[in-house]
């Protein structure tokens, strides 16, 4: 039930990227997704809701997927050696991906909206951490 919510809240930040501003709300939610919770569906929810946004937008579908997959790619890879969830790894992550993201897809003001996304992100971060889903334990026989 509460992956649904998680759900709704996706769906929540492709509409507001996609109608009033150009922050990559999807982005964000989704690194943050994966560095609380570091399940698999995070993945195929980020391909799922990035085409729905390619779609939304009227761009080539796949571009804003492919991004969002890539960046959590490196993610994964840093994880081994990272805490990633911690607030500094969010705050550099989002910056970076948010700046990158702002300068692949033409939009003005990268700095700016990297810093927001900063913001966002930490916000998101914050509230993810105080809510309660349930994790995956494996138990060694």
């Amino acid at each position: 039930m509460k992956r649904f919510f998680v759900y709704i809240f996706l769906l929540l930040a492709i509409l507001i990227e996609a109608t009033l501003t150009t922050l990559p709300l999807l982005l964000l939610c989704v690194l943050v997704l994966y560095a609380t919770r570091r399940s698999m569906w995070v993945i195929g929810a980020a391909l799922i809701f990035g085409i729905l946004l390619d779609v939304l937008l009227v761009q080539t579908v796949g571009k804003t997927s492919l991004f969002i997959l890539s960046m959590l790619l490196i993610v994964m890879l840093y994880q081994r050696k990272f805490e990633i969830a911690t607030y500094p790894f969010i705050a550099v992550t989002a910056f970076i991906t948010g700046f990158l993201f702002m300068v692949a897809f033409g939009y003005s003001q990268a700095i700016l909206a990297a810093i927001v996304s900063v913001l966002i992100s930490l916000f998101l971060f914050k509230i993810l951490l105080s809510i309660k889903m349930p994790q995956k334990r494996y138990h060694l026989q």
